[in-house]
């Protein structure tokens, strides 16, 4: 607005708590699916920012660390694996098994004060609780 506060979210400045705007980041993804198999790939990166303290006692600059993670889905059409289930499926006719692995390398964004110390509102398990995710489903159509 005009007469406004000015903002520049790359040079420290933030408008929350989840760290400044990264001058450098990218998402990728990428599958493939082939007679009833597949598998998805994506990834994404965040570089490192700064957010500048207020000025208020007790506020100091944090330093938010760059962050890479990858994400992988792989799945099976049960009923289309004739190895599997021969000319017929039975049960297995419309079900699929699929595995997922989220944040494959359990990586986690670190932050830091001005003094190296990690504030506690940003130690690394509270920022992401859950890290790596690993999940194993069954799905069947009836």
């Amino acid at each position: 607005a005009p007469g406004g506060p000015f903002l520049d979210l790359l040079g420290g400045d933030a408008t929350g708590s989840s760290g400044g705007v990264p001058r450098h980041q990218f998402e990728l993804e990428g599958g493939m699916f082939y007679r009833g198999l597949g598998f998805r790939l994506s990834g994404s990166y965040a570089g490192p920012t700064t957010v500048r303290g207020n000025g208020l006692p007790g506020s100091s600059e944090l330093r938010f660390g760059s962050l890479t993670r990858f994400d992988l889905r792989t799945f099976i059409a049960l009923d289309q694996q004739k190895w599997l289930v021969g000319e017929n499926p039975g049960f297995l006719k419309q079900a699929r098994m699929s595995l997922r692995i989220n944040n494959i390398f359990d990586t986690r964004q670190t932050v830091t004060d001005a003094n190296g110390v990690v504030p506690l509102r940003y130690q690394p398990f509270l920022i992401d609780p859950v890290g790596r995710f690993v999940e194993i489903e069954f799905r069947k159509l009836f």
